[in-house]
């Protein structure tokens, strides 16, 4: 079966000193009508995505849910995440980089504050900046710029991988001040993990105890982690889940109720 949505690779040839690392106009993107995919539907990203809006008003759709949009909005869109542009007239930036950078560029330590920075079950993907803490990070993505598009020396991309750090590191202080997650939950590794396990398996495998064997520990252990980590059981979150992955297939309508409940592993199309 083929995928149900477009998945959007990483443009590595637009600067090829920058494999994973790219810088845009939100507007650019959101009104352009020669892409091979349409940015107003529903899309997968195979990124990571910051956007800062500097003017303007609308919204974007993540994963079903519309986030407004105004001056000084901040939002984040995780890899494998559904999205699409909404018609408005907000202007920004849209930062994008790969899960590489992750692996690559950060310990564990900084890994994980940038994987709970994007992750929408532990806080909002919204933020809102205002004064100077909005200029210093539209000061960080300026400065990226320039070393981007005017400078491209061979020094370019350890200084741009140094401010993409410092940038995520201060969203990161933001939203923990704001209350938006709490900095640092107690086995959040072990969540992540189980949270990437049910999002690869979650169409046809809702068994909790399949994912504890899986991660080593007994179902108690587990559910121990889940509740600590978004409060609800790990039967639960597993549902959520994959209510969230049948929703983005049914919103696709190129595709029959009958090939989309095989897809979800039920056996009839009447469940």
């Amino acid at each position: 079966m083929k995928p149900m949505f477009r998945k959007i690779k990483f443009d590595r040839e637009k600067n090829p000193n920058a494999p994973h690392l790219d810088i845009l106009p939100y507007e650019e993107i959101r009104d352009r009508d020669d892409l091979y995919h349409f940015p107003w539907m529903l899309h997968r990203v195979d990124f990571y995505i910051v956007i800062l809006v500097l003017s303007g008003k609308g919204a974007h759709t993540v994963d079903f849910t519309d986030y407004a949009l105004e001056p000084g909005t901040i939002l984040t869109i995780r890899r494998d995440q559904v999205h699409k542009f909404v018609n408005s007239d907000a202007r920004g930036h849209m930062l994008i980089f790969t899960e590489e950078f992750i692996q690559k560029h950060l310990d564990q330590q900084e890994a994980l504050k940038t994987l709970q920075l994007f992750n929408e079950l532990l806080g909002s993907p919204r933020l809102i900046l205002e004064g100077d803490d909005l200029e210093e990070v539209l000061q960080l993505i300026q400065h990226m710029q320039r070393e981007f598009f005017d400078r491209q020396d061979e020094f370019s991309p350890g200084i741009n991988r140094s401010l993409l750090h410092v940038l995520i590191s201060k969203l990161y202080r933001h939203k923990a001040q704001q209350a938006i997650f709490k900095e640092d939950p107690p086995y959040l590794p072990e969540f992540i993990q189980f949270q990437r396990l049910v999002e690869a398996q979650g169409l046809t495998n809702r068994t909790v105890q399949s994912y504890a064997q899986q991660m080593g520990m007994s179902t108690k252990t587990l559910n121990k982690i889940v509740q600590r980590i978004v409060h609800k059981t790990a039967k639960t979150f597993v549902d959520e889940v994959a209510i969230l992955q049948i929703k983005r297939l049914l919103s696709h309508s190129h595709y029959s109720i009958k090939q989309i409940a095989y897809q979800a592993g039920f056996d009839e199309p009447t469940n």
